[in-house]
């Protein structure tokens, strides 16, 4: 996913300039109006013209791109959206849960993918014991990666700000970030590499 465009868009009677992307879950488009239409609410899509076409609820997006980046567009539309087992790279192997998580989705995300031992670690973070035991694991296991999963919010009783600044003083580097749910965000730290 990840797609970026900046090209004439209309959609219904609105029209200008706008910077459209595509990402896992939605249609996203900003600058002379603004919207977003979830993939799942999407009906139909196409290229014609030199245009994206997308067809949505009782409204029509029209995305004025070119041929080639329209055909690129409606590709990628065609593709289904990663789960959020994919996002977080465990199959085929698999993950080790440090602790046995609690969000919903990430619940049913992890069904069957959960293992006694793995090269990718998850540990959901709501207290200062959890995290010390986070970054124990990771220093234990050279070469293993770590999702840490915290809730989003400055009331959230550990931070994302303070796992990230505990990771990095043990030495460690945060490589990506993902949107688990409404409730949660999660980082994903690895062993930093010596010069």
């Amino acid at each position: 996913m990840g797609r970026e465009a900046t090209c004439n868009l209309r959609v219904g009677s609105t029209e200008g300039i706008c910077t459209l992307q595509l990402e896992a879950d939605a249609l996203i488009w900003r600058g002379a109006h603004k919207g977003r239409v979830a993939r799942g609410d999407i009906s139909a899509f196409q290229a014609a013209g030199g245009a994206l076409i997308v067809t949505f609820a009782a409204d029509i997006l029209q995305a004025d791109m070119g041929a080639v980046q329209a055909q690129r567009w409606a590709e990628a539309l065609a593709k289904p959206a990663p789960t959020l087992a994919d996002k977080l790279g465990i199959a085929p192997h698999g993950v080790m849960c440090l602790n046995p998580p609690q969000d919903a989705t990430l619940v049913a995300a992890l069904a069957g993918h959960i293992r006694q031992s793995a090269p990718v670690l998850l540990a959901e973070i709501d207290t200062a014991a959890q995290l010390d035991r986070a970054l124990a694991a990771l220093a234990a296991r050279n070469g293993a990666v770590i999702w840490v999963a915290v809730q989003k919010g400055k009331s959230a009783a550990v931070t994302d700000g303070e796992v990230r600044a505990a990771f990095r003083s043990a030495g460690f580097i945060d490589t990506k970030t993902c949107a688990i749910s409404p409730l949660r965000s999660a980082t994903r730290y690895g062993w930093r590499k010596k010069v």
